[in-house]
């Protein structure tokens, strides 16, 4: 079918240069070489590569030698597989192979070969290609040996997998049983073998010029000590929820003991590190290889003694190596950095004590390692995630080994060493080495994510670190930032620019500070101050004071630094110089500032056993001293709202350290609820249109709102008259566009102004003011549906009139009685109705991104309705249920008002979007599950484009979109099988589900080894197939048509007639 002349003159058409050749020409060519590998036969290429020269021919005969045998590997025997695998070992060893060629040939011997054992229980096949690979690699010419390792690597990469990862068309358990066979029999001598080779790179370093070979037995080695060993026998589920994602031990069977423990195992491996380490790729490979054997673990070193012995040797020789290795070079940074992790990690504290003299040695090895990572940190994003690796394995060290005071000073010193590096590390000189690029080169990332956050390890350790030796860090942190203060205050003075890289080193000196100071933990969980720093404290026995400016203990002095800080920053706001002033600075001063105001200002006395007096008498709950700094923070938070009312960070900053003082109701809480100067800005926000606050940025206002009600709940009765009074204005302002025209840019602005201070007081609803915001709320609310009409539904006030609603709906109804819920969902309803008068016949062709946000918030909303657990979602409408004259509205109701928006709008344009369409598929969800009848009494205008949008989510979206759409499909399908066990069930409906059974079933084919995905396509398809029995078997004949006579009579079996 195919001649050697034609694919010639293909394949030198394709590369011919465009003057040579004219595009159709080129075209004709390209679609000639794609029938090839389409329909070409294993006999067709094995002829090609047996009898044409052309190298270009040859390749694209291999190539489709691949294609081929997926297609035919079915109909061939064992004695065929085992003399395809000869052919081509024959192929492989002629001169005039290429490595191209030479690759893909490889790799169908392995696919050969591991069809032969997992389908037809013969290992001859791959007997066969062990004795070429010995053959090979006793041979004295260098091809030969790197014949053998391309064959090695092929066979230990085909037979790594047990999901259908090749197209050898075997089942999961078909793969496990030859992976398992393979490992038996085969694995260990081709270990053994790479060990050989190693051992003879260390004996002839030259050899390390033959790249390519060290290259295949590296990675042959990695491959086998990345390797899943089988340790026992796995079912199929097991095999399916094994997370390929997360890195592999090595845990060797039993068996390896011989191996894996002998005196050259190690020294192998870390000898021939050595020798190429200098060579990226190869170094790259050997550090990950080195990486593995640190995390061996498991049945090899089940014996405490052995394993203790193992671990000293390899400390020794991360002794013996170590300063060879200096400077790390950067393609090894990571590997060997994972090294240390892995093997600090896996060693049990039981291990350690047995070696108790080596955890020192291994500790400065650490330390070297890693303050080798910080000085070249900054060369490269390979060192930054090579120090993560570092600074994790501290965290492991200093949390598990730094337990007493005897461990504590055991660790102490090295972990100063690293801390020590790498505060100089983020410093300019001369108390560092950081050099700043100029401002001119520097390029301002605006999405660019916090240091805090990128650099959350690293800190996390440091701050650990600098607990250990509290009297040298504390002190230090406390000169270096005092002295920039120096420098800054002096500059300021003079009215001169301070210097940038000054700014730069505040920043890293509040962030250690603040990671010090208290634990980084999840906003929802309290902090307290660390029992390192208590204990320090006590240690210091440090006299009480009735100031900060005059307590001599440690700890108290570093935090009296910072509030030197909060002085200046405020002299400067106050000053109106914000201009000199630098905005990071200002975040990180109240990043630190919510911290100190949670953990020690009035701090929890009861979670200590001790507490230390001078501790105490500055911050503990009613002394004097922590009165005067809470009306500091306090008072520094609200002078920050005018002086810094355009950066957003800054004054979201300031309130969420109020919210840190309000955070647990009491004293304290009460004291900032009380602020004379707190009301007034209250007042002034909500009362005046065009105040100041009113120009700061809306995510600020929402969180000013929220500070607000959760202040007028700390206090008791007087707090919350006080918060009456002050949000009251907000109904007059609000009553005065009732005659305004919308058309008006100015009322609209103050439209969307009062919505936001709406949204921001829903926001701080607490269990004990809920009825008293609803109450408030609800006068406004009401007018919304005329609003929506009054702007004929445009998306700039639409999307803040839904966002209130979503508010409501996740935040405030929750907390009331039902009763109490039916005029909001009154009021939910009526504005989903006139909004969708005034969007009817809409296109979202030119779908923007307010529309789209408008569209998520009404989205939002009807999720948020069918979240609230008071409502009864399985009752109908009921007349008069409130006991008004209004008749009940259900969650239903309000979706299904939603979904007539929604629905005939949401095509491939909105789904183009990644959270719109996920927000979509999961009300649809929600939806299927709890209202399938209804859904399925939609209109035609409505129930056709959801059904569709289900299709699309199977078949045009990432595997998020399409379970939930699976979901969905189960949900309706098993209603429907419900429906027709009675007789009664939705024509439409059953026309629409047998209209998505093939999507089903080929997403069933596709995900068959993807344990999570499996369930839900078994599950949507097996409800299908139940539902619709004679549209199931007509499906499964067409698919099967293309089948062998063997596979059909197979399917028939097991499939068609167990139905």
């Amino acid at each position: 079918m195919f001649k050697i002349e034609d694919l010639i003159v293909a394949c030198s058409t394709v590369i011919a240069p465009p003057q040579q050749v004219g595009a159709d020409k080129r075209r004709d060519a390209e679609e000639y070489l794609l029938e090839f590998r389409r329909k070409a036969s294993i006999q067709d290429c094995g002829d090609i590569l047996r009898n044409c020269q052309d190298a270009g021919v040859r390749f694209q005969a291999a190539v489709s030698l691949k294609s081929a045998f997926a297609r035919e590997s079915v109909e061939l025997t064992s004695e065929a597989l085992i003399q395809l695998a000869l052919d081509l070992l024959q192929l492989i060893e002629k001169s005039d192979c290429s490595a191209q060629v030479r690759e893909q040939l490889v790799m169908i011997v392995a696919i050969a070969v591991k069809r032969n054992s997992g389908q037809n229980n013969d290992s001859k096949g791959l007997q066969i290609v062990q004795q070429k690979v010995q053959e090979f690699a006793s041979s004295s010419q260098p091809q030969g040996q790197v014949l053998a390792a391309s064959l090695i690597c092929a066979v230990v990469q085909e037979y790594s997998g047990t999901g259908k990862s090749s197209v050898i068309g075997l089942s999961i358990e078909g793969h496990q049983k030859a992976k398992k066979y393979y490992e038996n029999h085969c694995l260990s001598d081709n270990f053994t073998l790479v060990m050989k080779f190693l051992g003879h790179l260390i004996e002839n370093p030259q050899g390390v010029q033959n790249f390519m070979m060290v290259k295949k037995f590296l990675e042959i080695g990695y491959l086998i000590l990345s390797w899943r060993f089988a340790h026992g026998k796995a079912s199929r589920i097991s095999l399916m929820r094994e997370d390929k994602t997360v890195d592999v031990m090595f845990n060797p069977p039993d068996s390896w003991k011989g191996i894996v423990t002998s005196g050259d195992f190690l020294k192998v491996w870390f000898a021939s590190h050595g020798i190429v380490r200098r060579s990226p790729e190869l170094g790259s490979i050997s550090a990950s290889c080195i990486q593995q054997i640190c995390s061996m673990k498991g049945s090899c070193l089940h014996e405490h003694e052995t394993e203790a012995q193992w671990a000293a040797s390899m400390i020794e020789l991360f002794r013996g190596n170590l300063p060879n290795w200096m400077p790390a070079q950067e393609h090894e940074s990571t590997g060997l950095s994972h090294a240390f992790k892995h093997f600090i990690e896996n060693r049990s504290v039981h291990i350690w004590m047995m070696i108790e003299s080596y955890f020192p040695p291994f500790l400065s090895c650490l330390a070297q390692w890693t303050c080798s990572m910080v000085e070249n940190a900054k060369k490269s994003e390979e060192y930054q995630q090579g120090l993560d690796f570092s600074t994790d394995a501290w965290i492991y060290v200093m949390t598990n080994f730094a337990t007493t005071d005897a461990l504590a000073s055991i660790v102490s010193p090295n972990s100063l060493q690293v801390w020590k590096a790498w505060v100089w590390s983020k410093l300019s000189p001369p108390d560092g080495e950081r050099i700043d690029r100029d401002d001119d080169d520097e390029e301002i990332d605006e999405l660019e994510e916090d240091d805090a956050i990128v650099f959350d390890t690293q800190l996390a350790a440091i701050g650990n670190m600098a607990r250990l030796s509290i009297s040298d860090t504390m002190t230090h942190l406390g000169l270096l930032l005092n002295k920039r203060l120096d420098e800054i205050t002096i500059t300021l003075k003079e009215s001169g620019a301070v210097r940038t890289s000054i700014w730069e080193d505040v920043h890293w000196i509040m962030l250690s500070i603040g990671h010090m100071l208290a634990d980084e933990t999840d906003s929802g969980e309290m902090k307290y101050i660390p029992q390192e720093i208590m204990n320090a404290s006590l240690k210091q026995n440090a006299s009480t004071a009735n100031n900060i400016v005059n307590s001599q203990d440690i700890t108290t002095g570093l935090i009296g630094v910072v509030f030197k800080v909060m002085q200046l920053e405020k002299a400067v706001m106050e000053a109106n110089i914000i201009g000199h002033w630098s905005p990071q600075a200002s975040e990180d001063l109240r990043w630190l500032l919510q911290r100190i105001a949670e953990a020690y200002l009035w701090f929890e006395e009861d979670h200590f056993k001790t507490v230390s007096p001078a501790i105490q008498s500055i911050f503990g709950r009613d002394t004097p001293s922590a009165l005067n700094l809470l009306d500091e923070i306090v008072e520094f938070s609200l002078l920050t709202f005018s002086a810094w009312s355009g950066e957003e960070k800054i004054l979201t900053g300031s309130a969420e350290t109020l919210m840190s003082l309000l955070k647990k109701s009491g004293k304290k809480a009460k004291l900032v609820g009380e602020n004379v100067k707190f009301w007034s800005i209250a007042e002034i926000f909500c009362r005046e249109p065009d105040c100041g606050y009113s120009r700061t940025p809306v995510v600020f206002q929402r969180h000013l709102m929220r500070v607000i009600l959760t202040a007028g709940s700390s206090g008791g009765l007087p707090t919350l008259q006080k918060l009456g009074e002050t949000i009251k204005p907000l109904q007059a302002r609000f009553a005065r566009l009732a005659n305004a025209s919308f058309s008006n840019g100015m009322v609209r602005n103050e439209l969307v102004t009062i919505l936001e201070r709406l949204t921001g007081c829903v926001e701080g609803v607490t269990p004990d003011n809920a009825d008293s915001v609803a109450e408030f709320v609800l006068p406004f609310i009401q007018e919304m549906p005329s609003i929506v009409q009054a702007v004929r539904g445009s998306s700039d006030i639409s999307i803040q009139i839904f966002t209130l609603c979503a508010s409501i709906a996740s935040r405030l109804l929750a907390y009331l009685e039902e009763k109490r819920t039916q005029p909001f969902l009154h009021v939910f309803l009526e504005v989903l109705k006139t909004h969708s008068r005034w969007n009817q016949g809409r296109n979202l062709a030119d779908m923007d991104d307010e529309t789209v946000e408008e569209f998520t918030q009404i989205i939002a909303l009807i999720t948020k309705v069918l979240d609230v657990e008071v409502f009864d979602f399985t009752s109908p409408a009921k007349e008069n249920k409130t006991g008004a004259g209004d008749s009940f509205v259900s969650p239903a109701e309000v979706s299904l008002a939603g979904l007539t928006i929604v629905l005939p709008l949401m095509g491939t344009e909105g789904f183009n979007y990644p959270s719109l369409a996920i927000a979509y598929f999961d009300l649809l969800n929600s939806l299927c599950e709890l209202y399938p009848e209804k859904l399925a009494k939609l209109p035609e205008n409505l129930f056709t484009p959801f059904m569709q949008s289900l299709q699309l989510g199977i078949t045009h979206f990432g595997t998020d979109a399409m379970k939930i759409a699976l979901e969905s499909i189960e949900a309706l399908s098993n209603f429907f099988l419900k429906a027709k066990s009675v007789g009664d069930y939705p024509q439409n409906l059953g026309d629409s589900l047998i209209s998505l059974m093939p999507f089903v079933f080929d997403s069933l084919l596709k995900y068959a080894s993807d344990y999570d995905m499996l369930p839900i396509c078994l599950a949507s398809f097996l409800h299908l197939a139940t539902s619709f029995p004679t549209k199931f078997t007509i499906l499964i004949q067409e698919r099967s048509a293309q089948c062998t006579d063997n596979q059909k009579q197979r399917i028939q079996g097991k499939v068609l007639m167990k139905r």
